[in-house]
């Protein structure tokens, strides 16, 4: 994948006249990420802004206990908010991102995407809708911290993200600790939870994996927030 194929998935590239483009591919260029690699570290300088080619990313913030809490994934096609508001800021990042594979991206500087987004009008409502939604999906976020059960969060977090295997079978590969740190939560509230669930006969919980075994039921616990 090169920077042009990568820039191509995103509507303020599409959206641009001919010579924006070129300036865009001209000034981007391929940068590569492993798995657990930093992308962004809260308080430090970032110089570039990321377009996302392949891979994903995940925003979140650490408390000072050292609890995570997930903001929200990125996936081709989608601008880092945290990383736009640092570009436009002075470069200091207000939140951290990470690789949660690998992960191939466009770096255009910080100081080239400035100057583009005051010259275009297209790129620029692009960005503002952008920011638009990742805020919407912040305040989903605080209401279900603030207002709903957890048990109803973790049942709505299975079914959301689970997905069919080659047996046909529904399941979810992931740990305690990261649907605790993508909820905001602790990973021993996050497993006793899940110790519920599977009592009840509504998952089987195996090594870094979670099958559900009674969605009627899991619809059950998250329509009851």
């Amino acid at each position: 994948m090169n920077v042009k194929d990568i820039l191509a998935q995103y509507e303020l590239y599409q959206d641009s006249d001919a010579m924006l483009r070129k300036e865009l591919e001209h000034q981007a260029r391929l940068v590569r990420y492993s798995r657990g690699a930093d992308v962004l570290k809260q308080g430090e300088q970032s110089t570039d802004v990321l377009f996302l080619g392949s891979g994903e990313i995940r925003a979140f913030l650490v408390g000072p206990n050292g609890r995570e809490v997930t903001l929200y994934r990125l996936s081709p096609g989608e601008l880092c908010v945290g990383n736009i508001l640092a570009a436009m800021n002075g470069g200091i990042a207000c939140v951290n991102t990470g690789a949660t594979g690998a992960v191939e991206a466009a770096a255009l500087p910080a100081a080239t995407f400035k100057r583009l987004l005051a010259g275009s009008p297209a790129m620029r409502e692009s960005v503002f809708k952008l920011m638009s939604e990742r805020i919407e999906v912040l305040f989903t976020l605080i209401e279900g911290i603030t207002f709903q059960r957890m048990e109803s969060r973790i049942a709505d977090y299975l079914i959301e993200r689970s997905e069919s295997d080659e047996n046909g079978e529904t399941v979810l590969a992931t740990t305690h600790a990261d649907i605790a740190a993508d909820l905001g939560s602790a990973r021993e509230v996050v497993s006793r939870v899940l110790k519920t669930f599977k009592n009840r006969g509504a998952v089987d919980i195996g090594r870094k994996q979670i099958k559900l075994r009674q969605l009627d039921l899991l619809e059950e616990i998250r329509a009851s927030a």
